[in-house]
């Protein structure tokens, strides 16, 4: 009698996997290059439904390819475009524009991947664009008096896309000085808050600012001098000071804590 039980549970599991593996079967394999034609490591990419706008969250959709820069998509029923930082800013494990596939910045010219159950397995190449050059940004961050800031927060805002730094990875150190990465020839903007004593993890009111100053909106090149901000005390409109710059204050202090994070 058990064994008869086993069985049709056994058979049961069968049918279910099967019809699961059928919605799922139809591969899409290929070989993620840089742009000088070697294989492109560790690195996220993404098949998004036509329909959707942004990411889906499914393992199905979203691969990282191998040391040798091979992936394999095994996908659901449905059309799909193909691409590389989808809707997301350029980082330093991805330091790329986005691209959809075969070679586009734009998604409208991309190639649409129509997966039924007649598709068959489909061997591609998708070569990224050129890496983004990585250079440092530095300057200082005084008070009124023209007092070194110590431990002022500084967060850098990408403005036409590539990595920010938010607010609590770097401070000012005694001499109000910070330097930080970020991608060349894009357009940034460099901001810092003082607070009358430095933000806690989880906290439950919010950090008095004493102190804020914003960069000019600038394209980091070549020609980019260090920074001087002078903070400017804060006494008005703090909600709107504190929705601006502060939205993941807390998320952020708690990565340094646990990630050690180095200022």
């Amino acid at each position: 009698m058990q064994n008869q039980i086993f069985t049709a549970f056994f058979a049961l599991f069968l049918l279910l996997f099967s019809a699961s593996f059928s919605q799922s079967s139809a591969q899409i394999r290929g070989k993620l290059l840089k742009s000088d034609g070697t294989p492109l490591a560790y690195t996220e990419i993404e098949m998004v439904p036509v329909e959707s706008d942004k990411i889906v969250i499914d393992p199905r959709m979203n691969v990282t390819t191998s040391a040798s820069g091979l992936f394999t998509f095994r996908l659901p029923q449905g059309k799909y475009t193909l691409s590389i930082n989808f809707d997301e800013n350029p980082s330093i494990l991805s330091p790329f524009v986005t691209t959809f596939y075969p070679q586009s910045a734009e998604r409208e010219k991309a190639e649409v991947f129509t997966i039924d159950e007649k598709t068959p397995p489909q061997t591609i190449v998708f070569r990224a664009p050129p890496a983004l050059g990585v250079q440092r940004v530095s300057g200082r961050v005084v008070n009124e008096k023209g007092n070194p800031a110590f431990k002022a927060w500084i967060g850098l805002r990408g403005i036409t896309g590539g990595f920010g730094v938010s607010f609590g990875v770097v401070k000012t150190d005694k001499a109000g000085n910070f330097s930080l990465n970020a991608f060349s020839d894009r357009q940034y903007q460099i901001r810092a808050i003082m607070f009358e004593k430095d933000p806690e993890p989880f906290m439950t009111a919010p950090p008095v600012i004493t102190g804020i100053a914003d960069s000019g909106i600038f394209i980091l090149d070549a020609q980019t001098k260090p920074f001087k901000l002078v903070l400017k005390q804060q006494t008005d409109n703090y909600n709107e000071v504190r929705d601006k710059y502060l939205g993941f204050l807390e998320r952020n202090y708690f990565q340094e804590q646990i990630f050690g994070i180095n200022h």
